[in-house]
């Protein structure tokens, strides 16, 4: 889709914080599946070399239009 997403990285925790409000698809908000104010947070595993995003939504209109979403990117070699 040619969108960004930015996160914080907290290299202890091996995690990525996604602060709410982030639009993405020109009409969705990207946040957590619990409300559309609430991060998502995925985990950095011990090698670097996936990330995991669970329970995260694209909210529209103050719904979640797609729910439920989990994501793991992995890198490629």
């Amino acid at each position: 889709m040619g969108d960004s997403l930015l996160a914080t990285l907290d290299p202890i925790a091996r995690a990525l914080t996604f602060a709410p409000g982030q639009t993405f698809a020109t009409y969705y908000t990207f946040a957590s599946l619990d409300d559309v104010d609430t991060p998502v947070v995925a985990t950095v595993s011990e090698d670097g070399r996936t990330i995991t995003l669970s329970s995260w939504g694209a909210w529209y209109a103050g719904y979640t239009y797609v729910d439920g979403i989990s994501t793991v990117l992995t890198r490629q070699e």
